[in-house]
């Protein structure tokens, strides 16, 4: 092998070789060029240079472009995008952060022709520099900032999908252990799936806006990338995140950017070719540090390192809101934004619990955001399983952190379907609005209507429903809930009513709280199904504890378990299950997965109890669902709230102080009282001398004429009749005596015997609590009238003799009953709730 090598290292051609090689090189030189282009199809004019129209409505909030590029017309509308918080945060910070952070559009695409529902644009207009993405008719253009005037567009086809065909995601949607990461190929697919449309707002699951505030960090290798330029990594990541907040749109869930962290001196985990380990290190880094810097529902890393076997993503199943889990990590591969924000998006579908594309799903397009591999072009289209998947974590609590509303993200902005101050209505973006009533253009109601898009809104006239048609527009959700009518008002339903705090719900096993009637059989089916049922006693036992297999809650911060502060708060603790006859294994069917489950098992009387318990992570602010409910019974007229065990008084005489506007806390006053009294008063009268004067207009009475006579006669006679009383003596010094006109007719009761062999127990006492005596002891306490043993006790012969007779007298009153203790009251109470 050393001879070839240096045998062709001093091989010289000569001048005849060199005229041959040539005319067999360039041929195919050539040739290998143009298979190239035509398997990347490349052309020559794939980019223009253009001057852009750009005209502003409404103080900035509306932006229209206007250019000609590839011998077409393109107008972009667009609309501002208030995906950024006002609590929005650098490190390292910035001072100009703020001018930048309303100058992000979202809209739509047309080429002169018909307004396309399937375009899409994010565009940034920072410092009269234009930049971004649209997409019209599956092809993508992007637009750069070339000079003071010019805006260098290009756009993509085919050209890029070589580039992907290495680059997947390191999630396995096949695995089934929840606690595992494990790549898996996510190769490019050509495969055809169905392209029926998928209307996701129709669903009722996504009607309810929700907002997940992220967080996106990048690592040294980036910014040494992008050669140190902050300003422009922070605008980049600011696009990413427009586009990722363009793509969830369609759920109705808003990404807001809460801010942007860039590694500049050194990177602050272990970065690892190994994804899974980058993972968890970041993971780690999320939870001790940047949830206090910056609180989030989810964080995402950025990174320029490469991940082996070419993984692009990597992000947990089913982890969204959670304090542990909620993140992922990403290679940026590529310096077009939508590479890296599409991954984003990606993993982030991860995190709310969607799993890869498969054969089996429909898809608008070619390929949709969850395909397993890269492809182009880059999708934008949720495909029927992710639908299907997102709604099934929802429905398992996993927006628990996306309700809170950051109000600090709300300026005028019409297009965003969010009703804000100046706009009557808000159906969306104009393409997409189906919405009669409303004009998506300028966010005002039509003419003659009256609303849009209330729950009280008969969207078919445009009118506001009438008071007096009962409609429901918000039913009950449990027997602590009121259900809620149209008012006739306005096209909102009213204020949601609860039932007062302490109200008896479910047969007394739960008290009413904030509306919810929850006992511990209804949490225990929640978590692990319906066949199971409350676990015994000894189970809560293990709350006093404060570990792992019993507590009353754990902190998350301190990552340590809290103890039960009373030993009648143990069963307000941690909820204890067990299983059904038929289900000799419980799976927890709520919260993210990974949840810690502990399953424990002892002998009670020849048989084994099972006790399941889960710590259910659903974010740091959020309450753990493994706990016993909240209102649910722990004694008498006792509830649980927050694992104490507390008077449910507490809570019924302090509902007006915390619910002043209920109806049952403003009576009626006084005088309207009187009022209707008096009203009540004068009808009824009324009404009798109607009824009076009818009788005997249709049945006249004769009245003899001595009837008023007779009448005194009468009274006259009865007078004369009374029989007269003797006067009593008042006389303060004799008494009064008092005479029984009608005598006992039973005899008075024998001597009762002496009962010496039994205890017999008194007023509901249990006989084995009573204490052995002898049997002159039994004598004295069956005869207290007798004050003297020697009395009864012959000293000589000790033999019982017969007492002097006297009347009877009323035996003492029982004993007070023998304190309980408050275990054997748990005790008791325990079995009572065994099954609720």
């Amino acid at each position: 092998m050393k001879l070839s090598k240096r045998n062709l290292s001093n091989f010289r051609p000569s001048k005849k070789v060199k005229q041959k090689m040539n005319v067999l090189f360039w041929p195919l030189f050539l040739a290998i060029i143009l298979d190239h282009h035509q398997s990347t199809r490349i052309s020559c004019f794939d980019f223009e240079f253009i001057e852009p129209k750009i005209e502003q409505f409404n103080n900035n909030e509306q932006l229209i472009i206007k250019f000609t590029a590839f011998n077409k017309n393109f107008t972009i509308d667009l609309i501002r995008n208030h995906f950024i918080a006002d609590n929005y945060h650098e490190l390292p910070r910035q001072d100009n952060y703020e001018t930048k952070k309303h100058c992000h559009y979202k809209g739509n695409v047309n080429n002169g022709q018909q307004q396309s529902s399937s375009s899409f644009a994010a565009i940034s207009f920072c410092d009269n520099h234009l930049n971004g993405i649209f997409i019209l008719n599956d092809l993508q253009y992007h637009l750069q900032q070339h000079e003071s005037t010019k805006v260098k567009i290009f756009f993509e086809n085919n050209s890029l999908s070589t580039i992907n065909s290495y680059h997947h995601c390191g999630f396995d949607g096949d695995n089934n252990n929840n606690n595992t990461i494990i790549s898996t190929d996510i190769i490019s697919s050509k495969r055809r799936r169905s392209r029926r449309a998928l209307h996701v707002k129709n669903t009722k699951l996504f009607q309810q806006r929700r907002y997940v505030e992220m967080v996106l960090v990048n690592d040294l290798t980036l910014y040494e990338k992008y050669k140190g330029k902050l300003p422009f990594l922070f605008e980049r990541n600011v696009q990413i995140a427009n586009f990722v907040n363009a793509l969830y749109n369609q759920f109705n869930i808003s990404i807001i950017l809460v801010g942007v962290v860039v590694w500049t001196k050194q990177n602050e985990i272990e970065l690892s070719s190994n994804s899974s380990e980058t993972l968890n290190n970041f993971l780690k880094y999320r939870r001790d540090k940047l949830m206090s810097q910056f609180p989030n529902d989810n964080a995402q890393l950025i990174t320029a390192s490469p991940f082996e076997h070419g993984i692009v993503g990597k992000a947990l199943k089913q982890t969204m809101c959670t304090y542990e889990y909620s993140g992922g990590v990403n290679h940026d591969y590529h310096e077009n934004i939508t590479f890296i924000a599409t991954t984003i998006a990606h993993e982030l579908g991860h995190n709310f619990g969607m799993e890869h594309d498969n054969d089996s799903c429909d898809c608008e397009a070619t390929n949709c955001i969850m395909g397993p591999s890269s492809s182009y072009p880059h999708p934008r289209h949720w495909s029927s399983c992710s639908i299907a998947q997102l709604e099934q974590s929802l429905e398992h609590g996993l927006d628990y952190c996306l309700m809170n509303k950051p109000t600090n993200i709300f300026r005028s902005s019409c297009g965003n379907g969010i009703i804000e101050d100046g706009e009557d209505c808000d159906c969306g973006l104009r393409d997409f609005c189906t919405n009669k009533c409303c004009n998506a253009t300028t966010c005002k109601l039509m003419n003659n209507a009256k609303c849009s898009d209330g729950v009280c809104c008969d969207k078919s006239t445009c009118q506001i429903i009438d008071q007096h048609s009962k409609f429901i527009c918000r039913h009950s959700k449990s027997k602590c809930d009121q259900a809620e009518f149209c008012d006739g008002q306005t096209e909102n339903c009213p204020v949601d009513r609860f039932v007062p705090d302490g109200t008896v719900c479910e047969e007394g096993y739960a008290y009413c709280f904030q509306g919810k009637c929850e006992t511990r059989k209804n949490r225990c089916h929640l978590l692990w199904g319906n066949e199971s049922r409350v676990s015994h006693y000894r189970c809560y036992q293990n709350n006093a504890n404060a570990n792992s297999s019993g507590n009353c809650g754990y902190d998350k911060k301190t990552k340590t378990f809290i103890g039960c502060r009373k030993k009648d708060d143990i069963i307000c603790g941690r909820l204890h299950c067990t299983n059904g006859d038929n289900n000799p294994q419980l799976t927890l069917k709520y919260g993210p997965e990974g949840s810690t489950v502990i399953s424990q098992k002892f002998e009670s009387i020849h048989e084994v109890k099972t006790c399941f318990s889960a710590m259910v992570d659903l974010g740091l602010n959020e309450d753990d669902v493994g706990l016993v409910p909240n209102g649910a019974n722990c004694g008498l007229d006792r509830m649980c709230v927050h694992q104490s065990c507390v008077s449910v008084k507490e809570y019924q005489n302090s509902h007006c102080d915390r619910h002043p506007d209920d109806d049952e806390c403003h009576p009626p006053s006084q005088s309207a009282n009187k009022f209707l009294i008096f009203t009540y008063f004068i009808i009824s009268l009324l009404s009798i001398i109607l009824l009076v004067w009818l009788f005997f207009k249709h049945k006249p009475i004769q009245i003899p004429k001595n009837w008023f006579g007779q009448k005194s006669f009468i009274a006259k006679d009865y007078n004369n009749r009374r029989p007269k009383k003797n006067p009593i003596n008042r006389n303060i010094s004799v008494p009064i005596e008092t005479e029984l006109s009608v005598r006992p007719v039973r005899p008075a009761p024998p001597i009762p015997k002496p009962n010496i062999s039994k205890n017999l127990p008194m007023n509901g006492m249990m006989a084995n609590n009573s204490i052995p005596i002898s049997r002159d002891t039994a004598n004295i306490k069956q005869n207290p009238q007798i004050s003297n043993r020697n009395e009864i006790i012959n000293n000589s012969t000790n033999q019982l003799t017969r007492p002097k007779r006297s009347p009877p007298k009323a035996p003492p009153p029982p004993p007070p009953p023998p304190p309980t203790s408050s275990s054997n009251k748990v005790k008791n109470l325990v079995a009572t709730f065994e099954n609720h």
